[in-house]
């Protein structure tokens, strides 16, 4: 379990089983969400930190000193380290990151409603790639280069793919397609995303 699972008490009731893998994957998903609102802060100057709670509840317990009195650079720095170093995170994943939110947040009053889009947005693409492809992912889980093979055609294929088996999913897919497009994530961005966080389901019961 991770650092942020012991300051934060996560998976903590059972540390085995369903408990433990819902642990692994929040933390992931938490340094994501940690490292968009560090790139939030530094982007727009933030300094009241009720707007970034994930960010300050990380800076108090992770004891961050701030640098050259410019809040966020420190912190965004360590958590992409810290992705880097445990989940062989690509650097361009972060970069997306900060794209999008220098194309979505041009001021203050972006920022509210960029969390609300971004949060629906992850959880549309996960619930959408696991609802239509549930058996494909599941059965490639045993082998990381085929589960990642597997979620990068499932992301092409709800990219490229106009037509689905019936209106409301091909709304939905649609949806999720032209929010991606807004929001300046690539594909590759996506398929890293769902790639990781399946990875972290499935560790604790290997």
């Amino acid at each position: 379990m991770g650092i942020l699972s012991r300051l934060f008490g996560w998976g903590r009731k059972k540390d085995t089983g369903a408990n433990d893998a819902q642990s692994r994957v929040e933390e992931f998903v938490s340094l994501i969400g940690i490292y968009n609102q560090a790139s939030i802060v530094v982007h727009i100057g933030i300094t009241d930190l009720k707007m970034v709670p994930e960010f300050a509840a990380y800076k108090r317990a992770m004891r961050i000193p701030t640098i050259g009195g410019k809040l966020g650079l420190a912190e965004k720095s360590q958590i992409k380290k810290m992705m880097v170093a445990d989940y062989q995170m690509d650097e361009s994943f972060f970069k997306e990151i900060d794209a999008s939110v220098r194309r979505s947040c041009k001021n203050i009053r972006d920022v509210q409603a960029y969390f609300f889009a971004y949060g629906n947005f992850t959880n549309d693409l996960l619930t959408f790639l696991y609802t239509q492809y549930q058996w494909k992912l599941q059965g490639s889980m045993l082998i990381k280069r085929l589960l990642r093979s597997t979620v990068a055609s499932s992301v092409e294929k709800l990219m490229t793919k106009t037509t689905w088996k019936d209106h409301s999913t091909t709304v939905s897919a649609n949806k999720i397609k032209n929010t991606a497009i807004t929001m300046k994530f690539s594909n590759q961005w996506m398929t890293e995303l769902v790639y990781q966080i399946l990875v972290q389901s499935k560790k604790s019961r290997k």
